[in-house]
């Protein structure tokens, strides 16, 4: 009965009013809309998942609750509802039903931007370390010392979930005086020290006698293991080295450490290292696993001018015969941390130390008090305009420059001494520790956006905030030199374009690929993902396949009386399979953005980038060597886009099996935007389906069905099994297959919202061509939620929708999206602290 007098309600309003076909109303856009498609299934009586628009419309304060709207809005947009075999409204309908919302219930004023939330951020693990190494050029290891951030609406840079403890205070504490103790020089004048880290170290040619006896291979070939020269392990032959070039007779000293570093599992591996100078051996010694164990070493020389070359080679061993067999293949290398030459040690012959010029630009101090003290304010106050990203008022470089002189007036400390206290409490401040935001002053400011009522909600923030939030959105570090002149000018967002292109082209742009990349799409977790390779091949094979090798195994070890017998080969999943995994999943992200194509190639491409090692674990021909490239695809590969590639199918995969329904999910909240609601506490658990198959064991497909047949389970499930099961031909290491556990796969599944498909292909053609608009709407909210450091609030509605059209427009150009976030006025302006009745003014009345 409900239903019908609404309909007759808004069939007399709409006859009465003669609304305008331009003007959206409530009783024919809104209540209309609800009255045609909505209330079959939650209206008049019926309320399927609890829900009970009818009623919802009846309490006097319905607009307000924003959640219900938003949700409602998301779920229409994304074909969850109305159900596919019901009436479905039409784009223009939908346009107007969302209109509404907007104006009416999320309140959003064209003329008078809310750019959401005004939050300031704590700067995380990883952009601490960036920002410290472009500081201070010093690689910090933030997170030997700092604990892991927590992550909100799915990454780690998320203002609300970056709380601070006291004992997270007590670290800052501690690594900033860490920091500068190693970079900051603490005298003027000291012996001269030339440090070469490991990864500055040269890869030299090997001798043939590393190469074994059968070798033809000339002594000019280079080192066998030809990646990091730091990172040297144990199964390869290696040798590098660096040469030193002495310019003064006298004692040197020559140090050196490096550390042995084996994986959480044992591994039997030996090797044999040895260091020459100057083309004496010094030091022979044989390593074996050990978890992390640091090796210093230290030789004193006189030395005349010259030149003098140091190295050190490893030769890999045998395994020990009673050793211990390798269950899996653990890492084991020797990471090369440093070698020094320190020399001569004649005080004569001292010099600035190494980074002296870096802080100080005198060669010593001023002997004058007042001079020195005008000193240390020209010092503390430039580098704490850097660590705080804007310029320092004279009062914080006065309160440096008294911590300062409080330790350089004492007796028996220096000048740098005191400076380097003053700048161990600059990187403790708050100030460096959260990115600080002004706004705009008026009187610089040309903003003309305001309501009728002349109170603006929002203003244009400072170019010294923009920087930051550039910074930090495109390279997760500090803004350089370019960022700051040009704010310092006025010019940055003038120039804002022409900036975001030189940034893009910077190195250190490959931090938002590893940062918002490796977060959105997981890619992240693949290096500390455990998975049993021997499981997931048995899991592959029939009974009696199983049996069959089984037989052969105890066989061999019958024929071979002692031995154990061969053990059946898993597939091959190492470490250096899974970086390249990671890396294809960035790199083709990197691709799409520095060439602007379509961001629809995540979904499907004829394209990846792999190596020797990926592409045949893929079964792809045609690949060798070691470094990632660009591939193209065989025509009918199955590969393609992000719902193939190794990241996803593995981290989306139990330890010994594949999971359908984490993939499903994962498609459902990382591709699509509409993730499901939490299961509720009583659902049942997947395991007690199987019992409905009299002791025969099911297939995990029937075991599902039988799961959704519980209509609390069918919500949820319904939308995230069929997205699952179309990725069942690639098991839980990302490999094709045909058959799980001797049986034929079935991939195909039919969608929610209609469409139906045979196999991944099938599926990928679905979403490119039918679901650009989810996509493109769950791509923007997770770019914008990174740039913002927030969660998506409903005052980004109308910013997000625009930005969705214009990727329809442009067929998914990456710019597009890009240029539009950081041209929104989220990305661009910052909320006001206003008063309620400041803001119910602003926002006026309804």
């Amino acid at each position: 009965m409900t239903r019908y007098l609404l309909l007759f309600v808004v069939t007399l309003l709409g006859e009465a009013l003669a609304v305008s076909a331009d003007e959206v109303t409530y009783e024919r856009d809104v209540l209309g809309f609800l009255t045609r498609y909505c209330f079959d299934c939650h209206g008049d009586g019926a309320n399927e998942g609890n829900v009970d628009i009818g009623t919802f419309l009846q309490r006097g304060e319905f607009r307000q609750d924003t959640p219900f709207w938003d949700k409602l809005l998301r779920n229409i947009r994304a074909d969850v509802m109305p159900p596919a075999d019901a009436e479905q409204p039409s784009k223009e309908e939908v346009a107007r039903f969302a209109n509404w919302i907007k104006s009416d219930v999320f309140r959003i004023d064209e003329s008078n931007h809310d750019p959401g939330p005004a939050l300031i951020r704590r700067i995380n693990r990883n952009e601490y370390q960036n920002t410290i190494r472009d500081l201070m050029g010093y690689d910090f290891q933030a997170d030997e010392l700092f604990p892991a951030d927590d992550t909100g609406y799915g990454f780690d840079n998320n203002a609300a979930a970056l709380n601070v403890s006291q004992i997270l205070i007590e670290k800052y504490l501690k690594a900033a005086e860490e920091i500068v103790a190693a970079t900051v020089p603490m005298v003027s004048r000291t012996v001269k020290r030339v440090r070469i880290s490991g990864k500055e170290l040269d890869h030299l040619t090997l001798p043939s006698t590393t190469k074994g006896a059968e070798s033809e291979v000339s002594e000019e070939e280079p080192s066998q293991d030809r990646g990091r020269t730091d990172r040297l392990d144990f199964k390869n032959a290696a040798r590098v080295g660096t040469t030193f070039e002495v310019a003064k007779s006298g004692h040197y000293k020559l140090d050196l450490s490096f550390w042995v570093r084996g994986h959480f599992f044992f591994d039997p591996g030996r090797t044999e290292l040895v260091i020459r100078f100057d083309g004496e051996e010094i030091h022979r010694q044989k390593f074996v696993w050990e978890e992390r164990v640091e090796y210093p070493f230290q030789f004193d020389y006189e030395l005349e001018p010259g030149d003098y070359d140091f190295e050190i080679q490893m030769t890999p061993l045998p395994d020990a015969k009673d050793a211990a067999p390798r269950e899996r293949e653990a890492e084991l290398y020797i990471q090369v941390d440093h070698v020094t030459l320190e020399g001569p040690r004649a005080v004569d012959d001292w010099v600035p130390p190494e980074n002296y010029e870096r802080y100080f630009d005198r060669s010593s101090p001023p002997t004058d008090p007042q001079e020195r003290e005008d000193y240390a304010s020209e010092i503390l106050g430039r580098f704490a305009g850097k660590a705080f990203r804007r310029p320092v008022d004279q009062r914080t470089v006065d309160g440096l420059v008294a911590i300062a002189a409080d330790t350089y007036s004492q007796p028996a400390h220096t000048f740098e001494e005191g400076i380097s206290r003053a700048m161990v409490a600059i990187l403790a401040s708050p100030r460096f520790l959260y990115l600080t935001e002004q706004v705009q002053q008026p009187e610089s400011s040309n903003d003309e956006s305001a309501s009728t009522s002349g109170i603006s909600i929002s203003a244009p923030v400072d170019e010294y905030t923009l920087a930051s939030r550039l910074s930090y959105f495109l390279w997760s570090t500090m803004p350089d030199e370019e960022l700051l002149a040009h704010a310092s000018e006025g010019r940055l967002r003038d120039n804002l374009d022409t900036q975001v292109e030189r940034m893009l082209r910077d190195r250190r742009s490959r931090h938002f690929l590893s940062n918002f990349v490796g977060q959105w799409l997981r890619s992240r977790e693949i290096e500390n993902l455990m998975l049993d390779p021997r499981a997931i091949a048995d899991g592959d094979k029939s009974a009696e396949q199983l049996a069959e090798e089984q037989r052969q195994h105890e066989q061999r070890g019958r024929r071979f009386r002692g031995f154990p017998g061969f053990r059946r080969p898993p597939f091959r999943f190492n470490a250096e399979i899974q970086r390249a995994m990671q890396q294809e999943t960035e790199l083709c992200f990197g691709y799409i953005m520095e060439q602007d194509r379509s961001v629809l190639e995540l979904i499907d491409a004829d394209y990846t980038f792999l190596n020797e090692d990926l592409a045949e674990h893929y079964g792809i021909e045609g690949v060798s060597g070691d470094e990632m490239r660009r591939v193209e695809l065989p025509e009918d590969s199955p590969r393609g886009g992000v719902l193939t590639q190794g990241t996803l199918l593995t981290v989306t995969s139990n330890p010994n099996r594949t999971s359908p329904v984490k993939r499903g999910l994962y498609v459902l909240e990382n591709i699509l935007g509409t993730p499901p609601s939490a299961p509720p506490p009583d659902v049942p658990e997947l395991e007690e389906s199987k019992d409905r198959f009299d002791g025969r064991t099911p297939t995990l497909r029937e075991v599902l069905a039988a799961h959704r047949e519980n209509a609390v389970c069918m919500s949820c499930h319904g939308r995230m099994d069929p997205l699952g099961f179309a990725l069942e031909n690639f098991n839980a290491l990302g490999v094709w297959r045909d058959r799980d556990g001797g049986q034929p796969i079935d991939a195909s599944g039919e969608l929610l919202s209609g469409e139906t498909f045979q196999d991944i292909r099938g599926l990928k053609r679905i979403l490119r061509e039918t679901k650009q608009a989810e996509f493109y709407r769950c791509l923007t909210e997770k770019l914008l939620i990174y740039a913002m450091g927030r969660g998506i609030d409903v005052k980004d509605t109308a910013t997000i929708d625009g930005l969705v059209d214009r990727l329809l427009a442009s067929e998914g150009r990456f710019s597009v999206l890009l240029n539009g976030i950081l041209h929104s006025p989220q990305f661009q302006r910052r909320r006001l602290p206003l008063t309620d009745a400041e803001r119910l003014s602003a926002l006026g009345e309804r």
